[in-house]
C-alpha cells in the first residue's frame, strides 16, 4: 500500500517501502521503469577536470562499466519536501566495484598518466547524499513530479584501484604508476570529488526521472 502523503512520519513509510522493494532491485522492476541495478551497466561515463589550478588534471572516458554490489546499499534515511517539492535520501554502499574499458590521459598530482585498457576499482564505505528538487507538473490532468535538479554529495572510506595496460604496456611504469596511485588515493579522490558527483547526479536523475513521469503524485503518495 502506498504511503500517505500526510502521513506525520512519511520519510519512515517510504524506507520501509523502498526496503519492501529491495529484493527486486537486483534485476529491475519494469512496472516501474527502473533497470536492473546488480550489476548496474553503464555504455559510456566520460570524466573531465581539466583546469590548470587542479593537482589532478585528466580525461577519461570508461564504456562497457558494470557496476557492483548495489544491492547491498542501506538506506539510511529519506525525506520528502512536497511544498519544495524536493526528495533527499541517505544510501551507504559498504562494497562497490566497478569494472570498465577506459582511456585516460592526464596527471595525477605529480605523475603523468596515459593509457588505455581495463580498470578494476574498489570502493568501501561510500555515502552518498542525495537531493533532488524540481517543480509539479499536469500530465494528462494528473500532477506528477519533474525533477529539474540533482545533487550528489559522497564521502569514501576506502578505495584499490587498478588500470591494466598503463604507458603502452610498460609494466615497470604502469606498476608504479598503480601503486602511487593506491598510496594517495585519498588526496586524488578529493581533487576530483566534484566531477564524480556531478556524473553520478546525472546518472541518478536519468534512473529516477522516468519513475516520477509514468506515476503521478496521487499514484505514489495516496491523500
Amino acid at each position: 500500500m502506498p504511503c500517505k502523503r500526510n502521513d506525520l512520519d512519511l520519510g519512515a513509510c517510504l524506507q520501509r517501502t523502498v526496503e519492501k522493494l529491495r529484493p527486486h532491485l537486483k534485476t529491475g522492476i519494469p512496472d516501474l521503469q527502473l533497470p536492473p541495478y546488480d550489476p548496474l551497466f553503464l555504455p559510456s561515463v566520460t570524466l573531465s577536470e581539466l583546469s590548470p589550478r587542479k593537482a589532478v588534471r585528466f580525461m577519461a572516458t570508461f564504456t562497457d562499466l558494470y557496476a557492483y554490489g548495489a544491492h547491498k546499499s542501506l538506506l539510511k534515511e529519506i525525506s520528502v519536501d512536497l511544498k519544495k517539492p524536493s526528495l533527499r535520501a541517505r544510501f551507504v554502499f559498504p562494497k562497490l566495484r566497478l569494472v570498465a574499458n577506459y582511456v585516460i590521459d592526464g596527471q595525477v598530482l605529480i605523475v603523468p598518466i596515459k593509457g588505455d585498457g581495463k580498470a578494476n576499482c574498489n570502493f568501501t564505505n561510500v555515502d552518498a547524499d542525495i537531493l533532488l528538487t524540481g517543480k509539479y507538473v499536469q500530465k494528462m490532468k494528473k500532477q506528477h513530479f519533474s525533477v529539474m535538479e540533482s545533487n550528489v554529495t559522497l564521502s569514501i572510506g576506502g578505495a584499490q584501484l587498478y588500470f591494466g595496460n598503463l604507458f603502452n604496456g610498460n609494466k615497470e611504469l604502469g606498476d608504479a604508476t598503480n601503486v602511487f596511485i593506491n598510496k594517495n588515493w585519498q588526496e586524488i579522490i578529493d581533487e576530483i570529488k566534484p566531477v564524480i558527483e556531478d556524473s553520478v547526479a546525472s546518472l541518478v536523475k536519468s534512473f529516477i526521472s522516468p519513475i516520477f513521469e509514468n506515476f503521478s503524485i496521487d499514484q505514489l503518495l495516496t491523500t
